[in-house]
């Protein structure tokens, strides 16, 4: 998988996360005859993706520093 920066990483598991929490809420806690099961779904695909996106922050090696030539002479 390419490289990606952790700052933007951090930043889409948090978006994912909070987006996840607020969706799953408004779910299953707007009153009324019946829930908007909706709602609660793509709260909780939300947070996957969010739980993804961490293993993936949490995994990833540090982008090496040196640089080597395609071609060297």
């Amino acid at each position: 998988m390419k490289y990606v920066r952790p700052q933007k990483l951090k930043i889409i598991t948090l978006v994912l996360f909070a987006t996840g929490a607020f969706g799953s809420i408004v779910g299953l806690g707007i009153p009324g005859n019946e829930p908007i099961i909706m709602m609660s779904f793509m709260g909780v695909i939300n947070i996957v993706l969010g739980g993804f996106f961490g293993m993936v922050l949490l995994t990833q090696k540090p982008k090496s520093e040196q640089r080597r030539k395609k071609y060297g002479k």
